[in-house]
């Protein structure tokens, strides 16, 4: 049974809201040929999901954590989903179980050869978290420090929660920041760049769709059409990450790569999580952003996303 908030301390947790599905992770050691047979490394189920990985990510970091998002109710799925929140710390009272639907699944490729990763993504019938769904759900929004959304397809819907969110925080007084992912290269998300989110974190893929060449460009133009002191932060894999509040000048950081590149699948997601958690701890903008990439360039050299609670990283 998930933990309830209300029972636990009086730290204030981070929220994320978004999506939760099984991975069925394989390894191989050199990428297939397409039409062709090949025998992989191993096979196993975990996990995933942007939102369901921040939140693990941030608990594995030290965070209060917990998670919000519909979710199926195929029953080994679903026990594996409350089994590993439950393992990590992350309280999902606030998740909402769709019977008669599956458990959303991700196909993941990891080659061994280059620890790239390559993922097809099968939703099913599952709806997506609407905003009625949302406002239903009864939050209590005292509760958190932040708050933070995975941009779905459904735009409309995310958008509409994320003004929810804003209404209730300056209506109540709560000191809660807002914060939004849009990571799908898909045209309908260029209407998240409006939302009253404090920060947005944006893809490389997205920024390229959008006709930006590298994260400096991309920043330099996302921050000009955001409303006035919103944030944008754009991670760019290899080359590092940028961020520009609207109104100031752009902070960067280069990447910091493992030794050896093992596994890159979350690295965005770990990258989101580690620059939260910096930004609550009042870093500033430039530290956080070097900090989620030390974090994610951390990652990326380890098999399992557990080791990261073995490493130490200092925010100066």
């Amino acid at each position: 049974m998930a933990k309830s908030l209300e029972s636990s301390d009086n730290v204030l947790s981070i929220l994320s809201i978004g999506l939760v599905v099984i991975d069925i992770m394989t390894e191989v050691e050199t990428y297939p040929v397409e039409d062709t047979k090949s025998r992989s490394n191993s096979i196993h189920e975990r996990v995933g999901g942007n939102a369901a990985s921040n939140s693990i990510v941030l608990s594995l970091l030290g965070e209060k954590a917990s998670f919000m998002g519909v979710v199926g109710t195929t029953k080994h799925h679903l026990e594996l989903i409350k089994d590993t929140f439950s393992k990590y710390g992350v309280d999902y009272s606030s998740m909402i179980e769709c019977a008669g639907h599956a458990v959303p699944q991700t196909v993941c490729i990891i080659c061994k050869e280059t620890g790239s990763r390559t993922c097809v993504h099968y939703r099913g019938s599952l709806p997506e978290l609407s905003f009625s769904i949302f406002t239903g759900a009864s939050l209590n929004f005292s509760l958190y420090k932040w708050i933070h959304f995975e941009g779905r397809y459904d735009y409309q819907d995310t958008h509409l929660s994320i003004q929810h969110c804003r209404d209730v925080k300056d209506s109540k007084g709560y000191d809660f920041k807002i914060s939004v992912e849009i990571e799908k290269a898909s045209a309908k998300l260029e209407r998240l760049l409006d939302s009253p989110a404090d920060y947005i974190f944006i893809s490389k893929d997205f920024s390229i769709m959008m006709g930006y060449a590298d994260m400096m460009q991309a920043v330099a133009g996302f921050s000009q059409r955001v409303k006035s002191g919103v944030t944008v932060v754009c991670p760019w894999g290899s080359s590092g990450a940028a961020a520009q509040t609207n109104g100031a000048e752009a902070v960067w950081t280069p990447a910091f790569p493992p030794k050896e590149t093992v596994n890159t699948l979350g690295a965005g997601d770990t990258f989101i999580a580690a620059c939260i958690k910096a930004l609550c701890h009042s870093s500033s903008l430039s530290t956080a952003v070097r900090y989620a990439c030390q974090v994610a360039g951390a990652k990326c050299g380890l098999r399992e996303i557990d080791q990261l609670s073995t490493l130490q990283f200092e925010l100066e």
